[in-house]
């Protein structure tokens, strides 16, 4: 970790002003308090950092924090504030020997204590839900119910992250109380870590994330953990995840802690076969497209809005809000930049992430087609109209008359090949970057159907009048394929 030189020496300062005089006490009391503070999966509450610690006296908490100094800061004194570093640069420092020295926090040592601390309460049964009751868990329960197998991937604990992923009991309490996308989260990053420790595990993982779309329409009336209930009872007479269930469902101590089973018997398979899909991404649109990074662009839907998705954990990254109309399309320029084009007669360019850096208006109709030009312009048209746009907007050229585009192709000279009813649907139209009509490639006697660009530079057109022509790059008709 590059820390400025500057940032490195003030925390270093502060550390031996505050701990300086007694570096044993720091080791012995602060260092491992330092470590669950830093390597909590959120900001850690106080009833987690008492827990942790092993103090049941608000006092003995308060009065190590104190100890700490401004470093950290403490949203409130109750069981449920947090405290945290003041800056990220502090775990950074902390976490790096090279320029803490003595005040040096092990990560692996604190990953490890956090995950031995989480799994106790785990085997304890605090975690799964067993009984009939509706009691709300403790805020240390939640947080581990929330972290534990985080906790524990970190801390290379990977039998026991296993184990517990693969605990139905555990699942159904997670998705009862816990952050429903953190669970599925958990099961998507971790499978391929843990892919083929046990066939248990691999079912669990299989049967989350392909039916994770679902879980994800958790809500008040449809409760993730009911949803679950009912998948795992379909999938398969020989599947874990099945059985489990049941199991959960008719426990041997007879005290089942479902008495909301309404679910219908289905017919269900003998044999379990792993479900070939990897992700269903819900309410996405009726459009898609993939862009450079692996991430998918759509759009298609009733709030004119496009959506940006990580394909590896089906999460939305970014909505792209602004058109006011069906979005008729949208593609990726060179630069990494989002084009998107709609009814409302605008264009507009987006940031990777999401955020609009230009609207492009003049178009008086709804747009009808877009192409990228290797200078990095861009050539739209609607009903009447074609503009030439720079890269940043602004509008260069206005081509008016215009009934409809059939086909707008650039050419590797950088013209454009245009088909419309600007002239006739029986003529091509070649123009130049600059859009200055250049030439007219005139003689079919029907409606152009389209035209490509061959290898060699020549243009091939085809029409309805049965006929194929070969034009130079200058508009000169070259043969007819009669």
């Amino acid at each position: 970790i590059n820390l400025p030189s500057g940032v490195i020496g003030y925390i270093h300062s502060q550390f031996e002003r505050l701990f300086g005089s007694d570096i044993k006490s720091y080791k012995r009391d602060i260092r491992p308090m330092l470590g669950f503070i830093l390597t909590s999966c959120e900001p850690i509450p106080r009833a987690v950092l008492k827990y942790c610690l092993g103090i049941s006296r608000d006092s003995e908490l308060k009065d190590q924090l104190e100890l700490l100094g401004t470093f950290f800061i403490q949203s409130g004194s109750t069981d449920e504030d947090t405290v945290v570093p003041f800056h990220k640069s502090v775990i950074d420092y902390c976490f790096n020997e090279a320029v803490s020295f003595d005040y040096y926090v092990f990560p692996e040592e604190a990953n490890e204590d956090f995950a031995n601390h989480g799994l106790e309460l785990y085997k304890s049964g605090a975690l799964q839900w067993t009984t009939r009751t509706d009691e709300k868990p403790t805020i240390v329960q939640q947080y581990f119910l929330t972290w534990l197998p985080s906790h524990l991937m970190n801390a290379n604990k990977t039998k026991e992250a296993t184990t517990v992923l693969s605990d139905f009991a555990f699942l159904m309490n997670r998705l009862r109380f816990g952050n429903v996308e953190r669970v599925i989260q958990d099961y998507i990053l971790f499978r391929e870590a843990l892919k083929g420790v046990s066939k248990v595990s691999d079912a669990y993982f299989d049967v989350v994330c392909s039916n994770a779309h679902y879980l994800r329409r958790n809500s008040e009336d449809n409760p993730a953990y009911k949803t679950m209930l009912q998948i795992a009872s379909e999938v398969a007479d020989d599947c874990p995840v099945t059985q489990a269930a049941e199991r959960w469902l008719n426990p041997e101590t007879g005290d089942s802690p479902c008495d909301w089973f309404w679910l219908n018997k289905v017919k269900r398979p003998k044999e379990y076969q792993p479900n070939p899909c990897k992700l269903v991404i819900e309410n996405a649109g009726n459009h898609a497209i993939l862009l450079f990074n692996g991430d998918a662009l759509t759009w298609g839907t009733d709030d004119h809005n496009l959506r940006i998705w990580d394909l590896e954990t089906g999460i939305c990254k970014a909505v792209l809000e602004g058109h006011t109309d069906e979005v008729c399309g949208a593609k990726e320029l060179r630069s990494g930049d989002i084009l998107s084009w709609s009814g409302d007669r605008t264009l507009r360019i987006w940031s990777p992430d999401g955020t609009c850096k230009a609207v492009l208006e003049g178009h008086e109709r709804g747009l009808k087609g877009v192409i990228e030009l290797y200078s990095g312009d861009i050539c739209s048209w609607s009903v009447f109209s074609m503009r030439l746009w720079s890269p940043d907007g602004t509008c260069k050229k206005v081509l008016e008359g215009m009934l409809e585009v059939k086909v707008a192709k650039e050419l590797r000279s950088g013209d454009i090949l245009i088909c419309c009813e600007w002239i006739d649907d029986k003529s091509l139209l070649l123009l130049s970057s600059n859009g200055v009509c250049k030439a007219i490639l005139k003689g079919h006697t029907k409606p152009i159907i389209g035209a490509i660009e061959l290898r060699s530079g020549d243009i091939l057109s085809w029409s309805v009048d049965r006929t194929l022509r070969l034009w130079s790059s200058d508009g000169t008709c070259k043969a007819v394929l009669e």
